[in-house]
């Protein structure tokens, strides 16, 4: 699961139904540009990259 944490206050959780969604979830956290206009998908939703503070990875 991944914790997103919105610049806003809230928290979202991302679960995984498998390796390889969260494989190439945690690509896209690790080559985020925080700044660009880049968006990332999650729970039917699309998030902005620039609405995000920080993104955790949870075991």
């Amino acid at each position: 699961m991944i914790k997103i944490y919105m610049k806003s206050g809230a928290v979202i959780d991302w679960e995984f139904e498998n390796e390889n969604d969260l494989k190439e979830a945690l690509e896209k956290v690790e080559n985020a540009d925080f700044t660009s206009g880049d968006n990332v998908k999650c729970l039917g939703m699309i998030i902005p990259f620039c609405n995000i503070d920080f993104m955790r990875l949870m075991k």
